[in-house]
């Protein structure tokens, strides 16, 4: 709402947490909600966490990317939520398990949880072949491929 608009009003409602009368809102699909102040403020204040959140996810993905685009030695990165985490599974270029990509994961995930809040991390090293039995496909994202070397 830009302040005009705000300024244009009337009178703005004004809902406190201690409000016991029931609040009614009638949205466009004649739908009925009843709630009452305190359901109300935690409703907005839980829709403006997500948002947060989801605004925090967006900035580490970003970061990993940054980070896979650096290492040579990563092959692509997937980011699935699920179990109440985010999970980040790195496809090693080398077809076993790289003990040095392993290490450099180790730090990634430490900088990980001093510079974001976005609650637990699970970093994971597999095999292409084997992705499909640690991480839900429908659910993930690809967010980094190595591209091929030109010729």
């Amino acid at each position: 709402m830009t302040p005009d608009a705000f300024q244009q009003q009337e009178k703005p409602v004004h809902i406190h947490a201690d409000d016991a009368q029931p609040i009614v809102f009638h949205p466009a699909n004649d739908d009925l909600f009843v709630r009452t102040g305190q359901e109300v403020i935690a409703s907005c204040q839980l829709g403006i966490g997500l948002e947060l959140w989801l605004k925090e996810v967006d900035t580490v993905i970003e970061d990993v990317r940054a980070w896979c685009q650096a290492n040579p030695a990563v092959q692509s990165c997937h980011v699935a939520v699920f179990r109440g985490r985010v999970n980040l599974f790195f496809i090693p270029v080398s077809a076993s398990y790289d003990c040095q990509l392993g290490l450099e994961l180790s730090d990634l995930t430490a900088r990980l949880y001093q510079q974001y809040n976005i609650g637990m991390i699970e970093v994971h090293q597999l095999p292409d072949r084997e992705l499909s039995r640690f991480m839900p496909l429908s659910a993930s994202r690809k967010i980094y491929v190595q591209q091929a070397a030109a010729h």
